[in-house]
């Protein structure tokens, strides 16, 4: 199928200014990019009129939870929740991220292997939704922040994410620190050791794959960067020496301020415990003014909401960016998180983020100019998933 979409404001996710052009696409993939009245030619199957309007590559969220339901207790309903009925609440999820313009998204562990097999059927087309790069489980303390499966002492970290592997994980993903999922639960302290961490991603680095830590405290940021991880999620307390330390060793920051920004100015009036409510006053506190020291530094960045965590639903774009801008980027450097940069984190960068010949067409087309206004970005008029419009 060969589709023409034409006179859009192109934004192709390198970082160049936008100009008004046409995309053409075919079999699933960019075949030609160019300015208005260029080399297009011959017919085309489909038509898309894009006048007045933004085409951007498809959006990558590297940070959501397929198994959370974004409610007052994600992690105590999914604690009781069969995984057959968490699969179906997936599949809803992954319909209302790709109506979204989420092309890709990265699951962040669920309760047994359910994303894997949703990924799997979307990978199938038995069912609509964005790709998912999942980590299957994630791997944690006994008695550690989330769920997923425990690991005690390098043998146990070892056997963990070796089955994570066997079980087609698509990277490995630990619990570094607490959150804030209990009352008496300290976001910052460190739960899994450095020798722990480093055995959970070495299993990573020998299968060629990625690993991501969720990770608030300083200690665990320092071990985990130490340790060889790909990505920092949260970062909350991290400080210079650490930012230089991603720098020096390409480590990307998955900042995620959505649910703790949600919490903190809107949990009071929609039931939010007041504990979880400091606790994100807190971490916003601490997070803003590191993250725009991390900024200016040149730290690399990619896009994830948290989404399904407390009152933060998965599809929601518009607070993260919204935050990202106040840390000190710029609304291309958002979108450039959103595509080039979050492609590039999960290994994808040869195939998707950017609207390049070869590529898959992964693109959205939004009404008004992110560029001026950022939360443009959630205008979405029309989507396209390797070539089929959705």
């Amino acid at each position: 199928m060969k589709i023409k979409i034409q006179n859009g404001m192109i934004i192709d996710g390198t970082g160049r200014s936008p100009e008004e052009g046409d995309i053409v696409v075919a079999d699933g993939k960019i075949v030609e990019v160019g300015s208005k009245g260029g080399r297009f030619s011959g017919s085309f199957d489909q038509t898309i009129e894009a006048k007045d309007r933004y085409v951007l590559p498809g959006l990558i969220n590297c940070h959501v939870h397929f198994s959370l339901n974004a409610g007052l207790h994600p992690m105590n309903d999914m604690a009781k929740t069969d995984s057959y009925t968490l699969t179906i609440q997936g599949v809803l999820v992954a319909s209302r991220l790709i109506k979204n313009g989420f092309t890709t998204v990265r699951d962040m562990g669920s309760k047994h292997f359910e994303v894997l097999a949703l990924r799997n059927a979307i990978r199938q087309g038995i069912i609509p939704g964005p790709t998912i790069i999942s980590p299957g489980q994630a791997l944690l303390m006994t008695g550690g922040h989330f769920s997923g499966r425990e690991v005690d002492g390098v043998d146990a970290c070892l056997a963990g994410a070796r089955a994570q592997l066997q079980a087609g994980a698509d990277f490995i993903k630990v619990m570094a620190t607490g959150g804030l999922g209990k009352p008496d639960e300290i976001p910052g302290a460190q739960e899994l050791s450095f020798e722990e961490l480093r055995a959970c991603f070495d299993v990573a680095k020998r299968a060629g794959k990625t690993s991501a830590a969720h990770a608030h405290g300083l200690e665990g940021i320092k071990d985990i960067i130490r340790a060889g991880v790909t990505s920092v999620e949260h970062g909350t307390m991290m400080d210079e020496e650490a930012m230089d330390w991603m720098i020096q060793n390409g480590t990307y920051l998955v900042p995620t301020f959505a649910p703790y920004w949600l919490m903190a100015e809107e949990g009071k009036k929609k039931g939010v415990a007041d504990y979880m409510i400091e606790s994100s006053r807190w971490v916003m506190k601490e997070k803003m003014p590191r993250f725009q020291k991390a900024v200016k530094k040149g730290v690399l960045i990619a896009f994830g909401t948290d989404g399904g965590s407390p009152i933060n639903p998965h599809e929601n774009l518009e607070v993260e960016c919204r935050c990202m801008v106040e840390g000190g980027m710029t609304p291309m450097e958002v979108i450039s998180s959103l595509t080039q940069k979050a492609a590039h984190l999960l290994q994808l960068g040869d195939k998707i983020g950017t609207l390049e010949v070869g590529k898959k067409a992964d693109i959205i087309i939004i009404e008004g100019n992110p560029l001026e206004n950022i939360g443009h970005l959630k205008n979405i008029r029309g989507v396209l998933k390797e070539g089929k419009t959705i």
